[in-house]
């Protein structure tokens, strides 16, 4: 809380400048003392706003991005252990972007936690290179795939692994228009599989993720290997102000303040210029 005396200081400092500036215009010749009230008038009238500005703490913070750029790129679950199916999400496509959360890697395991497509997980820092711009092109869209499965439903599981312990629900084989992410290699009946990481709905309108074999699955929209890894376009904002038909606002009132002023001073000058003495003949 501000002291009580600084802002009595601060106060009796304010009327002492107010009264300087009376007892200065009261002192002035009456025709100086117009012109003096005008201008002054004129310049709070022309005084630009004031401009809130946030602080740092409220500013929006703008996401930072990394190129995906190792062949074998993935999204990890979690820190450690890594390379194991409990430990993977699905694999990353090389060409596109993760958004990066943390920017320190990982003591333990070099890695950074990232979020791709709306899933938050964990990549290699060495698989990925930052940039510092906004790309154009982030995931892959309109993935689609459909079941092909001589059953009437198939699991959908927690984890690419074959076992009644991580299966989270049942879904008919004949959904259409099922969005996958990727593959990724997990266990299956015998030894090793691979699994897509999928999104469905479940019977209450709920999104469910979670794998299901690539062995019962048809590609309907695949990854686009090529993707734009350029930046989207910086939109210039023009100043405060501007003037329709494209003269700067400055400028606009330089040529406002001097079509007030020159006539005024030229007023002044008339008033107060020296009078020439008529010379009086003597008789």
């Amino acid at each position: 809380m501000p002291d009580k005396n600084l802002m009595n200081v601060i106060a009796r400092r304010a009327q002492a400048r107010r009264s300087n500036l009376c007892l200065t215009m009261r002192r002035l010749p009456r025709p100086l003392r117009g012109l003096a009230m005008t201008l002054l008038v004129i310049a709070l009238i022309l005084q630009p706003p004031t401009t809130n500005h946030q602080s740092p703490a409220h500013a929006a913070e703008t996401p930072s991005y990394a190129l995906i750029t190792a062949e074998n790129a993935v999204l990890y679950r979690q820190t450690a252990p890594l390379d194991t199916p409990e430990g993977r999400f699905f694999r990353l496509p090389m060409t596109y972007f993760v958004e990066i959360l943390d920017s320190l890697p990982q003591a333990e395991t070099g890695t950074l936690r990232v979020k791709y497509d709306g899933v938050t997980g964990y990549v290699k820092a060495e698989d990925v290179a930052p940039v510092d711009y906004t790309p154009r092109s982030l995931y892959p869209q309109g993935l689609k795939l459909h079941f092909n499965v001589d059953a009437p439903s198939l699991y959908l599981r927690a984890r690419p692994i074959s076992n009644a312990a991580q299966v989270i629900a049942v879904i008919p084989s004949d959904t259409r228009d099922v969005r996958y992410y990727n593959t990724v290699s997990g266990d299956v009946a015998g030894g090793t599989g691979e699994w897509f990481f999928v999104r469905v709905l479940g019977e209450e309108g709920e999104l469910l993720y979670g794998y299901v074999s690539a062995a019962y699955c048809v590609v309907d929209t695949a990854i686009d290997p090529e993707n734009d890894t350029s930046a989207v376009p910086v939109t210039v904002t023009p100043g405060p102000n501007p003037d329709p038909n494209g003269e700067p606002a400055d400028m606009i009132l330089v040529l406002l303040i001097a079509a007030i002023s020159i006539p005024a001073v030229i007023t002044v000058f008339l008033v107060f210029r020296p009078r020439k003495r008529i010379p009086v003949e003597k008789e």
